[in-house]
Parts: structure tokens; sequence; C-alpha cells
């Protein structure tokens, strides 16, 4: 694409089928048991309990093949915050994306 004014600027464009995880970098989270918790008195439905909504996550997840992000493919910038919850001696890591195929 290009931007027309008083100068040319070439622009890159992209097209896709996706939805939140296709414009954030294919990021796949659950959604936390305690928001599941939250949201079942709330709604007054069973169906939205961490014990119903598991086997959906479990199964929407390998439709779309979410995996934790290899190391090789992750970049210095998610490497160095790695390390600094490492070295914090916090729980995280790589994050879960459905990117089964990139390079």
């Amino acid at each position: 694409m290009i931007a027309r004014g008083d100068s040319f600027m070439p622009i890159a464009a992209g097209r896709g089928v996706g939805g939140g995880s296709l414009v954030n970098s294919a990021l796949s989270f659950r959604t936390p048991d305690s928001v599941l918790h939250s949201w079942t008195p709330l709604l007054q439905d069973d169906r939205y309990s961490p014990r119903a909504m598991g086997p959906i996550f479990d199964e929407v997840g390998e439709i779309i093949q979410i995996g934790i992000t290899r190391t090789e493919i992750a970049g210095e910038n998610n490497l160095l915050i790695c390390r600094g919850i490492d070295k914090l001696g916090l729980r995280g890591g790589l994050a879960p994306r459905n990117t089964p195929r990139c390079a």
C-alpha cells in the first residue's frame, strides 16, 4: 500500500481471519479459574465454572494447536523477561500461542 499526501510512504498491511489472537501475537491464555468462579454465581450458570470450561479449553487448544513459544523463536525481548522472572523467583515463562508452524 502507499499513503498519498505531500510524499509517498509505503505502508505494510495484511489480511487475516482471527480476532484478538490474530492481532495480539496469537497469544492464547485461558480464562483464570478465579474469573470463572466469579462468573458462575453472577450468571447463575454452572456452564461457566472451571470444571465445565476446562474440557472446552482443552478441545479448542488442541484444534488451534496452542503451545508454549519455542525458545529459538522467542526473541531476545521475551528471553530477557524470562530471565527477570527467574531472577525474581516468580512463576512465569514464555507465553502460550497458537502458532504451530511459526519459524
